[in-house]
């Protein structure tokens, strides 16, 4: 073996050492990462579970509160009475949409008659009936609030 064989099998011996160093250090990095993102899958399901838990809870409270002021109505309401109703109070369709709880596009639909107000939205339409301008601008500062 001459020494030149000799120093490449050295010189190859020795890169291959220090890419093994390196390849393992990489794989520890990695076990850690996947560790902690399996501990964060954990921590999102437990949030995920709790999230629930409380939307359930507080959708029974506000579920008996609607109820409770909500009850069935032979009332009706068509879309020129909720454009009129607009009109008369002075508010556009977002700030109506804010009152009902149904977006601004939920009332153009209402307006187009491509839609009808649900249970929830009626109600708040029935009683937005015998409001004047003033108590309705009330009603949106506090949701705004």
């Amino acid at each position: 073996m001459s020494a030149y064989d000799a120093l490449k099998g050295e010189i190859r011996r020795l890169a291959r050492k220090e890419a093994k160093a390196l390849v393992e250090s990489a794989n520890a990095s990695s076990k850690a990462a996947r560790k902690q993102v399996a501990e964060l899958k954990q921590a999102v399901i437990a949030l995920r579970r709790e999230l629930s838990d409380l939307k359930r809870v507080v959708g029974a409270s506000n579920k008996s509160r609607v109820e409770a002021k909500a009850a069935p109505s032979r009332e009706r309401i068509t879309a020129r009475g909720i454009v009129s109703l607009r009109s008369r109070l002075g508010i556009s369709q977002s700030e109506l949409g804010l009152l009902c709880g149904v977006s601004s596009a939920g009332v153009s639909h209402w307006e187009a008659e491509r839609a009808h107000p649900k249970d929830k939205a009626l109600g708040v339409l029935l009683e937005l009936r015998k409001l004047g301008k003033k108590e309705v601008a009330k009603r949106l500062a506090e949701i705004a609030g």
